[in-house]
């Protein structure tokens, strides 16, 4: 199955972590951003929002698998 991997860029680390990769299905990039808004979907997410720390989309691979996520 073909949908989006992208990259969150953290403000500042959580612990060893800077960035977040993640998968969605095509045209639910939005969708599945807006739950990392709301610390919902993926444990890091929850508690890097949780420690207040800011974070922004740096990049996205269209036509990507779970694999190319990997």
């Amino acid at each position: 199955m073909m949908g989006v991997v992208y990259l969150i860029h953290f403000d500042r680390r959580y612990e060893h972590a800077g960035h977040y990769m993640g998968y969605c299905d095509d045209g639910g990039l939005d969708r599945r951003l807006a739950r990392h808004r709301l610390g919902r979907g993926a444990r890091l997410m929850e508690v890097v929002t949780n420690a207040g720390i800011e974070w922004r989309l740096a990049r996205t691979w269209e036509n990507a698998t779970r694999d190319d996520e990997r």
